[in-house]
């Protein structure tokens, strides 16, 4: 007798997004869970706690990483799924979260219908995607595929000194070790990630599920400038070195070029400011900004961080003011492949539900997977586009639709049914 299909509960998944939101250093602001910090080390417990209570084998990598396998009958090569948990400071409930939740859900549902993977699945809760802890993006995907050294690792420090890799060793002290560090092409049949869309395309369309095809490249600078510090009222404005007036004409000057750009998805922003002596009646010496350069197309991305930096240079030579450009992080746009594109349509096809192709502007570390092992994307609404923010929302029903699309893909990934 055939066994009847689980569909995804709503239910769990709100409740299980919602407790998560609790691990929070900001509630009633927000959420902010940085990586490693004690928020993040209690939604980890309550993660690890559900995942081991459906019977998989659950640790933490040298990295970083929580990994929890349910194991096949073969070994390999096995299905990755999942995304992250730490979030922007203010940020909101659903970014990252809701790939994992989806990601436990649909493994719950499959165990619940007897199926036995010949595959094994693994879930992975990757750590530091945001990079706002510890000033680099896609940490722990990257770290999984050896693409960042233990020493790197070493050098990037937290606001209270600490080194990520310290902090990822006391956390796999906590939860033990898992199957495996490193993520190998040739023990990975596929990767697959749900996550909130963080944009208003699916919402405007009037699409629940959006089926990714790129996602956007990212380039990360804190840019420095040098002045002079001087008295605010005894310096004529023709003698200063105004390093604040320098960063203000190189943000509209980052705006503008922006404007000239041929790329409809190329987007830049300066999300952080700073000045020293920072006082209201000293000139600023000092000042610095964060600037982050996204495209869809690598070459599109590359004229727009040439163009963008030739421009904050000549702006500083006009000046006479020093300038010090530091790339704090990288990654490179990316193709999402075409079978397992291919697959999840037909997965929706089968299940009545209609998606959207379409790329991504934000950054995600499927986009690190992607470079080595063939990788799918699946997209859920953000209401009115909100993302980053504590307004961010994804309807629970919009979820269940996608975790239907990820679990039956799941199914027939592990069971090497990749095409009708």
């Amino acid at each position: 007798m055939k066994q009847k299909k689980v569909r995804p509960s709503k239910t769990r998944i709100e409740e299980r997004i919602s407790e998560i939101s609790t691990f929070n250093l900001t509630p009633g602001q927000g959420t902010t869970r940085p990586t490693f910090s004690e928020p993040y080390i209690a939604a980890s417990k309550y993660l690890f706690d559900i995942m081991e209570g459906l019977g998989l084998e659950t640790g933490v990598t040298c990295h970083g990483n929580m990994i929890a396998t349910w194991e096949g009958e073969n070994n390999q090569p096995g299905i990755l799924l999942g995304s992250h948990i730490d979030s922007v400071p203010h940020g909101g409930n659903y970014d990252g979260v809701t790939g994992v939740i989806a990601a436990i859900e649909a493994v719950q549902c499959l165990k619940k219908e007897g199926f036995k993977p010949l595959k094994p699945v693994h879930i992975i809760v990757f750590a530091e995607e945001e990079g706002t802890t510890f000033g680099h993006m896609l940490v722990g995907s990257k770290a999984s595929l050896g693409q960042i050294t233990q020493k790197k690792l070493a050098s990037l420090k937290n606001k209270e000194g600490k080194s990520y890799l310290e902090c990822a060793e006391k956390f796999q002290k906590i939860f033990g070790k898992p199957l495996f560090d490193y993520i190998r092409p040739e023990m990975t049949r596929a990767m697959l990630e749900l996550h909130v869309e963080q944009s208003v395309v699916l919402e405007e369309k009037n699409f629940q599920v959006g089926i990714v095809t790129e996602i956007a490249g990212a380039q990360e600078y804190i840019i420095s400038i040098k002045g002079l510090a001087n008295h605010a009222g005894a310096t004529p404005m023709k003698f200063r070195l105004d390093a604040v007036a320098g960063l203000g004409e190189a943000i509209v000057g980052i705006e503008k070029t922006i404007t000239k750009h041929k790329s409809p998805l190329g987007v830049a922003t300066v999300g952080s400011v700073s000045c020293f002596p920072g006082a209201a009646n000293i000139i600023a010496g000092e000042a610095s900004f964060s600037l982050d350069i996204r495209d869809v197309k690598k070459e599109n991305l590359e004229i727009l961080e040439r163009n963008m930096l030739s421009k904050i240079g000549k702006i500083m030579d006009k000046r006479n003011l020093s300038l010090e450009i530091n790339r704090t992080s990288s990654s490179i746009p990316i193709v999402l492949d075409e079978g397992i594109r291919s697959l999840l349509e037909e997965v929706a096809e089968d299940n009545n539900i209609p998606v959207l192709k379409m790329p991504s502007g934000a950054v995600h570390d499927s986009a690190e997977i992607a470079r080595f092992i063939p990788t799918g994307m699946i997209f859920v609404p953000s209401k009115n586009g909100r993302s980053h923010c504590s307004e961010e929302y994804t309807n629970a029903e919009d979820i269940t639709q996608g975790c239907t699309i990820l679990k039956e893909t799941i199914r027939k990934l592990s069971l090497d049914q990749i095409f009708k």
